[in-house]
């Protein structure tokens, strides 16, 4: 059949061989939402941590004797955690195959998917 370039402008055909470059190292996220902190840690394919980010969960008090935690900073803080980790990895968020989630809350809340608010 031969070779040819790809509209990418990588070589196929049947005579190419796999190249190491076509297939960059894949991660794993794993992502604690805390009562007290936000964490994650990249791993790579030996278990071994690449990269990490924390952040304090912003803690509210709207009366005495009340503890409530702002959604929409949650979700922030959760972002920039993810951010951060892969960042210090110093790998790309394509590289990421897949993610672990861990939180000790039992409530939950409501999200418009489209926009990412908080429903009613």
């Amino acid at each position: 059949m031969g070779m040819r370039l790809n509209a990418a402008g990588a070589l196929e055909g049947d005579a190419a061989a796999p190249s190491a470059a076509a297939a960059p190292a894949k991660y794993v996220l794993g992502v604690d939402v805390g009562s007290t902190v936000v964490r994650c840690h990249v791993y790579d394919k030996t278990a071994a941590i690449k990269g990490s980010s924390t952040k304090q969960v912003e803690v509210l008090h709207p009366q005495p004797g009340w503890v409530e935690l702002d959604p929409e900073g949650l979700w922030t803080q959760f972002v920039d955690v993810v951010k951060e980790a892969v960042q210090a990895a110093g790998i790309k968020m394509s590289q990421i195959s897949s993610m672990g989630f861990a939180t000790h809350r039992a409530t939950f809340l409501t999200w418009n998917r489209s926009y990412l608010e908080l429903l009613g």
